[in-house]
């Protein structure tokens, strides 16, 4: 997993469509390469805690304004 430095950047891109974001996302790693930085591993274990009881249905739908 990987983390950037350029939260603003992501968090103008959360009104795109995911194929726009993943599209920033990988011209953003081509051009400033420099920015990307491995997770700790402190974070990714506490990540990994946070989500270890959360339902993961990929086929179920999503409801309310998230709603795609």
């Amino acid at each position: 997993m990987l983390t950037f430095r350029r939260q603003w950047r992501i968090a103008s891109c959360m009104n795109m469509s995911v194929e726009k974001l993943l599209a920033f996302l990988a011209g953003d790693m081509a051009t400033r390469p420099d920015t990307a930085q491995p997770l700790s591993p402190d974070l990714a274990a506490r990540i990994a805690a946070l989500t270890v009881d959360a339902p993961d249905d990929l086929s179920g739908t999503i409801e309310g304004d998230v709603a795609l």
